[in-house]
């Protein structure tokens, strides 16, 4: 069974990391590299379209891993193997002390191809997009004069959106 774990940088998705029959592959989000404000989440895997392959746990994302009693304490509670890389990652690591999170991935199953994994929840992205105004006479630069509303989400049938809204400044 093929496990994967969503990299996040900043709370921004950078990258999935997964477990193959040959080791570990990291790719970067396609999201990710087509931003235009992207780095490398770091400086030993530098941005590129091609995912980083290894036999054993990727160094960097290795490095995230709890060591000494935080381990012990880790593998104790969620009866994890110490040697199990990933499964240490996917529970211990979803809120680091760096910039660097990783979280479990909801379908690991799809993570069979990562670029088609990728690309696919870059598309399901796509099709929902959150708008947030402050005031409903934001909404009339685009051309949509809605009736007022009360704060809260909106969906906008029309333009496929959900609208924020956090109240109007009347």
């Amino acid at each position: 069974m093929s496990r994967a774990g969503e990299v996040y940088w900043n709370d921004r998705l950078a990258g999935v990391i997964r477990e193959t029959d040959e080791g570990y592959e990291f790719a970067y989000d396609h999201d990710w590299l087509e931003s235009t404000n992207h780095e490398p989440i770091s400086l030993t895997l530098p941005i590129r379209t091609e995912p980083y392959r290894s036999s054993t746990m990727i160094a960097f994302i290795d490095g995230l891993i709890p060591e000494g009693w935080l381990l012990s304490v880790t593998v104790q509670n969620w009866k994890l193997d110490p040697r199990d890389r990933l499964g240490l990652l996917l529970v211990a690591c979803k809120a680091t002390i760096g910039a660097v999170s990783i979280r479990p991935l909801e379908d690991p199953a799809a993570a069979i191809d990562s670029r088609r994994l990728l690309n696919s929840r870059q598309s399901s992205f796509r099709r929902l997009r959150l708008c947030s105004i402050s005031s409903m006479s934001a909404l009339s630069a685009s051309g949509s004069r809605p009736s007022p509303r009360a704060p809260g989400l909106h969906h906008d049938p029309t333009r496929g959106t959900i609208l924020v809204d956090i109240g109007a400044d009347r």
